[in-house]
């Protein structure tokens, strides 16, 4: 028994000295990389070389980018957003960072963007169409120094997006198409060029699906992948642009439509129904009107304020119609009831007429 206890503790010293030699080993070698390292520089800020030139751009530092999407849901179309989850992935180099030729290592992985207290640049990517965005931190995060200086970092991402161009005028055979645009807040297009991991792939280069996208009702696709410029009162920026659509598979909506339809089949039922039957028939018909009535307000409650002069609602046109022809048979037993009426009068006119 003391045998045994006494190799399980000299294990345990080895592995703490072998721990300890490794991070003292990590610990050096970062000193030798951070040395002298400016992290408010950009890699190829041409001031670093050259104090003169300290008023021009430069070489753009090329820093690509993608994202990496597990899950989609909470999709509101009412108030037009969205939210994901997944990762946001950067990639560039900074020379600077190059391992000292002594270290025979290709890569090291830290769990922050200040390995070892050193603080790094980064290019300070951010979504510009989110509502709120969550990324790194607590959440996760990773970063993997290469040995010529290549960084890549990986952080665990949540988001609400906004998708304020959603149009309804095909509901419920709808596909909505909703834009992930990326930017570089602090640097202008001339100083660092943001593009998408993998353009030439296209969709799948930006926007990686990790598992098939599904949420409820939708069906998620990357549609198209490109890099834009945009002109503002500060300068040009560069903005990689992501479009994804959403195609919409609605049991609810479709429900709508079959139980209106039996609604007027309902309505019409009413006219096999003998005239002088009025609490029958009338009930019919006005029930069946206002069920139809109330399917149109459960659809608008659904949707964003719909202006009146913006394109019209298939759905809602398909309800409105079955809701017209319900009102319909609603006066014509008005009229069925006026008409043997006056054929009652005239009738009772004619027997005291003779």
């Amino acid at each position: 028994m003391r045998k045994q206890v006494a190799r399980l503790a000299l294990e345990h010293a080895v592995l703490a000295a072998c721990l300890f030699t490794e991070a003292a080993a990590v610990k050096s070698i970062l000193d030798q990389i951070f040395a002298g390292y400016d992290p408010t520089s950009r890699p190829s800020d041409p001031f670093l070389n050259d104090t003169s030139a300290c008023l021009a751009d430069g070489t753009p530092d090329e820093v690509s980018v993608d994202i990496g999407v597990e899950k989609v849901h909470s999709i509101d179309q009412k108030k037009m957003t969205f939210k994901m989850e997944g990762y946001f992935r950067m990639w560039w180099k900074d020379s600077r960072l190059a391992f000292p030729p002594s270290v025979c290592r290709d890569s090291m992985a830290f769990d922050s963007s200040s390995p070892g207290g050193y603080q790094m640049w980064d290019p300070g990517l951010y979504i510009q169409n989110a509502a709120s965005v969550s990324m790194g931190g607590a959440d996760g995060e990773a970063v993997m120094l290469g040995k010529d200086g290549t960084v890549f970092w990986s952080r665990r991402l949540r988001a609400e997006m906004m998708c304020h161009n959603m149009d309804f005028g095909k509901l419920p055979y709808d596909i909505q198409h909703c834009a992930i645009i990326i930017g570089a807040y602090r640097y202008k297009a001339t100083q660092v060029r943001t593009s998408w991991r993998d353009s030439s792939a296209g969709p799948s280069g930006a926007i990686d699906v990790i598992q098939k996208l599904t949420s409820g009702e939708w069906d998620l696709t990357p549609t198209e992948a490109k890099e834009v410029n945009k002109v503002y009162i500060s300068g040009e920026y560069r903005y990689p642009c992501a479009c994804v659509s959403f195609v919409r598979r609605s049991f609810t909506y479709e429900n709508s439509m079959v139980f209106a339809v039996f609604l007027v089949i309902g309505s019409y039922t009413g006219f096999y129904i003998s005239a002088d039957a009025a609490p029958a028939r009338v009930t019919l018909a006005f029930l069946c009107f206002l069920m139809v009535l109330n399917n149109i307000s459960g659809v608008f409650a659904t949707l964003p304020p719909v202006p009146s002069s913006g394109s019209r609602i298939w759905l809602v046109d398909f309800l409105f119609g079955t809701t017209v022809i319900n009102f319909l048979c609603l006066v014509e037993y008005g009229m069925v009831s006026y008409a043997k009426h006056q054929q009652f009068k005239q009738r009772h006119t004619e027997r005291y007429s003779t």
